[in-house]
């Protein structure tokens, strides 16, 4: 059984709260659809190298968080060409760009 999913605006907002109550700068660069809009968060580590993360569904059917650019950080340059691609397949994503010099996931 899956468990229901919350409207990506609300993740949305829900993850820049986090990050202002924590002293992380967190920006929407590109807004998806408010109800089912795909979410990516860039997380940079202020030295031009990102991680990305999305939602992905496990094969018990819940939601959890994946680090879709592996397990090392990636150059940014890299990361941008990835969300592109990703903007190519779906123009409904959101991205969510945060500065962390450890990598989280607020969300997570």
């Amino acid at each position: 059984m899956t468990q229901p999913r919350l409207k990506s605006k609300l993740i949305i907002n829900a993850a820049v709260r986090l990050c202002n109550e924590n002293g992380i700068l967190a920006t929407v660069v590109q807004l998806g659809d408010p109800d089912a809009g795909a979410i990516y968060l860039k997380v940079s580590g202020l030295n031009r190298d990102c991680v990305i993360f999305t939602q992905q569904r496990k094969t018990d059917g819940t939601l959890g968080w994946v680090k879709v650019s592996g397990e090392i950080a990636i150059h940014e340059e890299e990361a941008d060409e990835y969300l592109e691609r990703q903007m190519k397949y779906d123009n409904d994503i959101w991205i969510l760009e945060i500065e962390d010099q450890k990598y989280r996931n607020p969300l997570a």
